[in-house]
């Protein structure tokens, strides 16, 4: 009997485990696109650039936005749009080795900077050592001098070399400006000697920018009251940046971008194309302020007594947003799945630590076709339907709850 009993538990604890599993399942009910992830290459983190697939269906604020396994398990990603560059500038500086003395058991190293340019201010943030000795491990103490006679102090740092693994570099907390520099050695029982300096000024500008696409982009023309009115269709609702009109004609002329129907003068400029002897300027692209995604972008040239402007083709640059996500040991098939109004956006660890990431191999994945699922017909049945399962859910994980506990209770009063 009481191995019965025991059978019992297990089973009801199957079923426990079961319904449980599917409350917390990732329900996709409601997410009306999907599209399949083609994995490429070795390395564990993958990205996904986003398309007009991806911009037209998804929310605008892309919160609906799911990656999801073989399990149906959901996936964590991070969004990035911006891209990030750093320029490097490097001036060197030598130094001159001008005077050695010893005090006790302590040697100083007198150095004059070599100046670049007469004209410039000596710049140093760090410096590399050229040093001799036995192994040594030394603390050495830097002072600066405008003159060689008064002496600053300015910080110490360690410098060794033991068993060919050294480090020779000094970095100051700011840019320091001094002629003269004095190094000294405490204790310098090892007998180090410092045989040369190179002192650097080190300069890193760091540029962000968003990622960007190009396409020609399709359009009507309207002309009516000394006026030129440019419908863009963007039906995929695209980030756009800057619009692009290419055309021979000669002109230069006043333009606005109406926004609901009106203009604002963040939205309005001129475009011209002068093409002459005397100069040749040329500006036919149009900045946003701000990027727009409107479905419809309506500009309007103002033409006066001229006559419209012949133009050949539209152009729009758009920034685009990639998904970076980590890649799961033996899972092979990835889907992304959107098209939910009333979605809410995920939160994942890697949000944190993306900053990190760069530094990461990645490959670049391909995003499959968009299939777009069958919706219900009617919006209330898709909500009772979603409340009738949930209350069954529920109801089975209470009944497995309770004969749980009462199995639990007769078998320890046995």
């Amino acid at each position: 009997m009481k191995k019965y009993n025991y059978i019992t538990i297990f089973i009801t604890i199957i079923m426990l485990l079961n319904f449980t599993t599917k409350i917390n399942a990732n329900d996709t009910y409601g997410w009306n696109i999907e599209r399949n992830i083609e994995l490429m290459g070795n390395n564990d983190y993958k990205y996904i650039w986003l398309d007009e697939g991806v911009y037209k269906y998804a929310k605008e604020n892309l919160d609906d936005l799911i990656i999801m396994d073989d399990w149906g398990k959901a996936v964590p990603y991070v969004l990035e749009n911006l891209t990030t560059e750093v320029e490097n500038s490097v001036e060197p500086f030598n130094l001159n080795l001008i005077d050695t003395k010893k005090m006790k058991d302590n040697d100083f190293f007198d150095y004059e900077v070599k100046r670049n340019d007469i004209n410039k201010d000596v710049t140093i943030n760090y410096m590399e050592l050229n040093t001799s000795g036995q192994d040594y491990i030394k603390e050495v103490n830097i002072y600066g001098s405008y003159d060689g006679l008064l002496w600053d102090y300015i910080t110490k740092d360690k410098i060794y070399n033991i068993e060919n693994i050294n480090k020779n570099s000094i970095y100051f907390n700011d840019v320091k400006k001094y002629n003269f520099y004095r190094f000294e050695v405490p204790n310098n029982v090892e007998s180090i000697k410092i045989n040369s300096i190179t002192g650097y000024k080190n300069d890193s500008n760091i540029y962000t920018n968003k990622y960007y696409k190009q396409k020609e982009s399709t359009y009507t023309i309207e002309n009516k009251d000394n006026s030129t009115y440019i419908h863009i269709n963007n039906q995929d609702r695209l980030h756009i940046h800057k619009i692009k009109i290419e055309t021979d004609d000669i002109f230069r002329r006043n333009y606005g971008v109406l926004l609901n129907d009106r203009e604002y003068p963040d939205y309005s400029g001129e475009i011209y194309n002068l093409d002459f002897k005397s100069i040749k300027a040329k500006n036919t692209e149009i900045d946003l302020p701000n990027e727009i995604n409107d479905k419809d972008i309506l500009i309007k040239i103002n033409n006066g007594d001229d006559t419209q402007i012949n133009i050949k083709k539209i152009d729009i640059i758009y920034s685009i947003d990639k998904a970076i996500f980590k890649k799961e040991t033996n899972l092979s098939t990835y889907k992304l799945i959107y098209g939910n109004k009333n979605a809410i956006k995920p939160t994942y660890d890697i949000e944190k630590y993306k900053t990190y990431l760069a530094g990461e191999g990645m490959d670049e994945c391909v995003l499959g076709k968009v299939i777009i699922k069958e919706s219900p017909p009617v919006e209330a049945e898709k909500d009772n339907t979603t409340m009738y399962k949930m209350i069954f859910d529920i109801l089975m994980l209470t009944i497995s709850i309770v004969l749980v506990g009462y199995i639990w209770v007769k078998i320890r009063k046995r």
